[in-house]
């Protein structure tokens, strides 16, 4: 599965000297939970960025809960970030405080707006890059337009999950 193919690669980019992988998911519905309770134990720092404030902070004080077992930590024991995105306040956002190496886009191609190639952007440095986990075909043009694309990978996943909640994620 993909999450193995990630995971290879974060252990080792740790293992030759660097700090882990920083990664950042965009979408907390059930494949963004799922994905961000698999990694987790793999990266250096692990930012999932949620559709409302609320998921946000439920997330931060539960952690997310994939099939009965808590995970709110990466690899290192830094707690995983929960952010919340949303459209109107667009400009106000920060960069990360680390550089990203991937963010994993995990959203719905209806959800891939203007605003939210611009919040992608913000987010990236010269050495990240988006890996896009939509269904169907459109979004690659869409992206390929505000991001350069060689810095755009498309995923397949053949994952199931279903989210139970906020926090909650059955695989």
């Amino acid at each position: 599965t993909l999450v193995c193919d990630f995971s290879c690669i974060i252990e080792d980019k740790s293992s030759k000297g660097g700090d882990g992988m920083n990664i950042m998911i965009i979408g907390a519905g059930s494949l963004g939970l799922l994905f961000a309770s698999k990694i987790a134990p793999f990266c250096a720092h692990l930012t999932v960025v949620t559709r409302t404030v609320e998921q946000a902070e439920a997330l931060a004080q539960q952690g997310i809960l994939l099939d009965g077992v808590a995970s709110s930590t990466t690899q290192t024991g830094t707690p995983i970030l929960f952010n919340s995105y949303q459209e109107d306040a667009i400009e106000t956002v920060d960069p990360p405080r680390r550089p990203v190496d991937y963010i994993f886009l995990m959203v719905k191609q209806t959800a891939i707006t203007e605003e939210l190639t611009r919040y992608i952007r913000r987010q990236m440095t010269e050495n990240s890059f988006l890996v896009c986990f939509q269904n169907g075909v459109g979004h690659e043009l869409k992206l390929g337009q505000a991001i350069e694309t060689n810095r755009l990978l498309f995923a397949v996943t053949t994952e199931g999950a279903k989210r139970n909640g906020t926090t909650s994620v059955s695989h």
